[in-house]
């Protein structure tokens, strides 16, 4: 990994960029999608949604408006008022949105069995997709908040 070597920039570069502007671009993606196109989303998830979607259906995907504009507005707003310096504030914010992606991983494998798709070879474009971001992230999180990449003085308080 890149580090920068500024005294206000203890993390390395990849850290910074992936969550002050990829990360949020993600959460941006997801709140628009799911506030504008639900159905469409929906099919991302399953193969067969019902549809119009049930009332519990509109309120979790409701509720996923609602947590990634929580995760917009904390990377875009918080974390660019916190100095980098702050690592502990940083990483509680990481590990916190990692518990989500750690469930949404669970509740696609959920979704998947419930399906009897559980064989990679039978997964469309979508499952590829959803799984690969949910790892990306869920690694990226994980590495930051271990302080994988950062030496032990920049490694700061655990979360």
């Amino acid at each position: 990994m890149q580090r920068a070597h500024t005294p206000h920039s203890p993390m390395p570069l990849v850290y910074r960029i992936f969550f002050l502007y990829i990360d949020p671009s993600g959460a941006a993606l997801g709140l628009i999608g799911h506030l504008f196109t639900p159905m469409q989303m929906l099919k991302s998830y399953s193969v067969s949604p019902t549809e119009p979607p049930a009332t519990e259906t509109i309120f979790l995907t409701d509720t996923l408006v609602g947590f990634f504009a929580m995760t917009l507005f904390l990377q875009t707003y918080l974390l660019r008022q916190k100095p980098i310096a702050d690592l502990a504030v940083w990483k509680a914010v990481q590990f916190s949105i990692l518990l989500v992606d750690i469930a949404m991983l669970g509740a696609f494998g959920r979704a998947l069995a419930r399906e009897k798709r559980l064989n990679a070879i039978v997964w469309r474009s979508e499952e590829w997709t959803n799984l690969g971001v949910l790892l990306i992230v869920a690694v990226m999180r994980t590495s930051f908040c271990l302080g994988v990449g950062m030496s032990a003085g920049q490694r700061g308080k655990k979360v």
